[in-house]
């Protein structure tokens, strides 16, 4: 009998080199931006709602917070570019110097120059885009690695399952929740955005709240599309790839005998795939974007041109023909804006036709500042003065990424226009490559990526439900759970799939060009959750197809270690500039809005209590009752308030006026943290108008026109410094109805000072044209009553393509044109 031998150990299995750098480099890059696209986001923490009318705002990733997001992508830049030098990758001086060029444009206008209003808004948008513009240059060369390609397509991609799942969810359920919510008190919802219901901006919302439409926590359908369209084209791809369809290398075979096998059929990744390409195409259709649609069908007309050109031998002119399609990503849908602008409003179209107005003002705004823009947050301002007359809206962007860098940047955006259309080409022209040194088949994951891979889907989860977990509902709790599980499988799926086979490269090719045609379209590529996932899965595209880099620490002591630092440097210097203004001005201007917020939130809260009392919702048991909500305000208000609704009515106004003082001075010390922003004082101003009205109708009109004196004062217009013209509109409002109110001859003649401002400043604003006419009438003043008549009429006409919610309404049409109208014959 033969001794059993013993079973032999299994092998060591080394750990691949740059492990420890490929995981900090990854977490820091990509899951920062996995969190803040997966929760809701703020400019305004505590009081994009009036805290005075809703006791809770939505929990929601702060200024500070997206600034945090934005350094910790920059460090992780740093370190995947040092792993890339290390494994001998080289460097490329001129996307290095390329990007430092666009960068020395969005500090200049974020931390140099500081006399235009709200630099937070150009210090948080630039970044967002500095974060962008770095990870992708980071990415270009990191993922010459399969590693880190397989990683960051599997996570992006596979984002598009969560997404897909929250859209279901918004459509066919929270959509009917919030039209409920509005329409049990539109006045309510509307006072709380500070819309007035005859605005533009409160009929324009109304259009759009009755359109349930997908957006996922980008809150906007169109940057939602993009994904969809980009991850459904390269979902297709990679399922014919997996059935046999495409080939598995570009290289033509002179007999069958050498073309390569196809891959073996492998049930569950195909399976997951089939998943993930059927869920984003649901996500595309109910995102109802026609420009999604377009760039998907275009994606998809690509990759099978491609597909096509691949299998010819590889010659220059074929290169050269695929490189055009990828400039033709980018400037195919900006010629089709110009035509539709040439073509005028005779059509019925007016998506396109209003793009071709934006062009239009980014081209005066470009020639009006050429060396650098008017900034990354400066584009709205500008384009008040700059638009066509035609144009019914005031936009943030132009929609066309180039246009926005140019218009924002200067001529040093046309440094970032260089890498995006370098991008652009290398994304299309790999498919053409005549072999690939990758493994063209399937390979396993190694373990530590797999568990990397899973980890950042996971940990993007925990991290974006802790930023809700105050408010976090059963059903969002569910779609987190089940959306995690969709993209882990499918990240799992598609990362197995992305080799070096011409699939996998046509398939990255077609989701690069959904992105970069969509983002000539819309604000995908410049708004601020989706612009650095956007140029990451484009930079993911088109990083060359290499040989597996190996390990060295020669790296350390190379002649390229100048080179090293001039890309690693810059990211961390940027990072730790982020970092610095976070704690030394934006952090203390929001605990200081928190604390603000705060004093105002027993108000609110009992008014909601008084209300779900009057109220009861059927099936909803709850412990309150008007004793104890009267016991609460008697605590607050300092006396006894009796359990009746008059008498607790009269307690929480007595509790509002009484919060009003400690409340601007905590709005007025927000303020002092960031001078230039003016939205704590219009909180504070607004305060003191209602608690002038409210002494206006406890019969007090000497207090009252105290507090109408501070409401204006407090805005501090008197200052150098330039100012917004919804500022002076703010101060017209406050003096017209003062005027309106209280004896007061002088707040007429004021707030027509205040609204020629706005004119000067916004030409096309149709109700402040308006408000002049009436505030010139009142003021019997016949003649000036009679120009501003007939420029209200002039801009009235010029909203044609959006009457609905821009033009007249019929009262104000009939008074219009009555003060138009000649005399009468005698």
């Amino acid at each position: 009998m033969l001794k059993q031998s013993k079973q032999a150990p299994a092998p060591i299995v080394p750990t691949p080199p740059g492990d420890a750098l490929l995981w900090l480099g990854s977490l820091l890059t990509l899951l920062p931006q996995l969190v803040r696209a997966t929760s809701n986001s703020t400019s305004f923490p505590g009081w994009d709602l009036d805290p005075l009318l809703y006791s809770l705002s939505a929990p929601a990733i702060s200024p500070s917070g997206s600034l945090l997001i934005d350094a910790l992508t920059l460090l992780g830049a740093a370190i995947l570019l040092l792993r890339a030098h290390r494994q001998n990758t080289p460097l490329n001086l001129s996307l290095i110097l390329l990007a430092l060029i666009g960068a020395a444009a969005v500090v200049f206008h974020g931390w140099i120059e500081t006399s235009r209003p709200n630099s937070l808004g150009q210090i948080r948008t630039g970044a967002s885009w500095l974060s962008a513009i770095f990870s992708a240059l980071a990415l270009w060369h990191a993922a010459q690695d399969l590693r880190v390609r397989r990683i960051f397509v599997g996570t992006l991609l596979g984002l598009m399952s969560l997404l897909a799942l929250y859209g279901i969810l918004q459509v066919f359920f929270t959509h009917a929740q919030t039209l409920a919510d509005f329409n049990a008190d539109p006045n309510r919802f509307l006072a709380a955005h500070g819309w007035s219901s005859d605005s533009s901006m409160a009929k324009a919302f109304v259009r759009r709240l009755s359109q349930p439409e997908a957006s996922a926590w980008f809150g906007l359908a169109n940057v939602y599309a993009s994904f969809a369209a980009a991850a459904t084209a390269a979902g297709l791809v990679l399922l014919f790839r997996g059935t046999g369809i495409l080939p598995v290398s570009s290289s033509p075979s002179s007999s069958p005998s050498k073309s390569p096998s196809p891959p073996p059929f492998a049930p569950l990744p195909t399976l997951l795939l089939a998943l993930f390409t059927l869920l984003s195409a649901t996500a595309l259709y109910l995102a109802h974007s026609k420009g999604g649609y377009l760039a998907f069908a275009a994606a998809l007309a690509s990759a099978i041109l491609l597909t096509f050109l691949a299998k010819r031998p590889p010659s220059p002119s074929l290169r050269r023909l695929a490189a055009l399609l990828g400039l033709a990503a980018i400037l195919g849908p900006i010629a089709l804006i110009l035509i539709r602008g040439l073509i005028g409003d005779h059509s019925g179209e007016l998506s396109l036709l209003f793009r071709s107005f934006y062009a239009q003002a980014s081209a005066r705004i470009f020639l009006d500042n050429p060396i650098v823009g008017v900034g990354p947050d400066g584009f709205q301002s500008a384009f008040l003065l700059a638009k066509p007359p035609l144009c019914p809206e005031e936009v943030m962007s132009p929609h066309c990424i180039p246009l926005d860098w140019l218009a924002d940047l200067g001529i040093l955006g046309t440094a970032w226009l260089s890498i995006l259309f370098r991008f652009a080409v290398n994304a299309t022209t790999a498919p053409l490559l005549s072999s690939s040194p990758l493994p063209t088949a399937h390979s396993p994951l190694p373990r530590s990526d797999l568990r990397l891979l899973l980890l950042l889907p996971a940990l993007a989860t925990i991290l974006a439900a802790f930023v809700e977990s105050p408010f976090i509902t059963i059903d969002v709790a569910a779609l987190r759970i089940c959306g995690l599980a969709a993209w882990c499988a499918t990240s799992f799926a598609i990362a197995k799939l992305i080799t070096g086979s011409l699939s996998s490269r046509i398939a990255l090719a077609a989701a690069a060009l959904a992105f970069l045609a969509h983002a000539q379209i819309d604000v995908t590529g410049s708004y601020i959750p989706s612009a650095p996932l956007w140029l990451m899965l484009i930079a993911l595209a088109a990083a060359p197809y290499t040989l597996p880099p190996t390990s060295t620490l020669a790296g350390r002591c190379s002649p390229s270690l100048g080179l090293l630092a001039l890309a690693i440097l810059p990211p961390i210097l940027l990072s730790s500039l982020l970092f610095y203004t976070n704690g030394a001005r934006v952090l203390p201007w929001e605990r200081r809005l928190a604390a603000a917020a705060a004093l105002t939130r027993p108000v609110a809260e009992s008014s909601e209590r008084l209300s779900a009392l009057a109220h009861p919702q059927p099936g909803s048991p709850t412990t309150d009752s008007l004793n104890r909500l009267a016991g609460d305000l008697a605590k607050s208000v300092g006396h006894p308030v009796a359990p009746v609704p008059g008498a607790i009515e009269a307690a929480i106004t007595e509790l509002r006026w009484s919060v009003v003082p400690q409340t601007v001075a905590a709005l007025e010390f927000a303020h002092d943290a960031l001078p230039d922003d003016w939205r704590p004082l219009r909180e504070a101003s607004h305060l003191h108008l209602q608690l002038g009205e409210g002494l206006l109708a406890a019969t007090a009109p000497e207090a009252a026109r105290q507090q109408y004196a501070l409401a204006e004062s407090i805005l501090k217009l008197d200052s150098p410094a330039p100012h917004h013209p919804s500022e002076y509109h703010w101060l017209a409002t406050i003096l017209e109805r003062r005027a309106f109110i209280l004896p007061q001859p002088d707040s007429l003649t004021r707030a027509i000072e205040a609204r020629l401002k706005v004119a000067a400043l916004d030409p096309y604003n149709l109700d402040n044209a308006l408000k002049l006419f009436r505030d010139y009438e009142k003021l019997n003043q016949p003649d000036q009553a009679h120009i501003w008549a007939a420029r209200t009429l002039t801009l009235h006409n010029f909203t044609r393509l959006d009457r609905e919610t821009r033009g007249l309404s019929p009262q104000d049409l009939a008074d219009i044109q009555r003060a138009t109208s000649p005399p009468p014959t005698p």
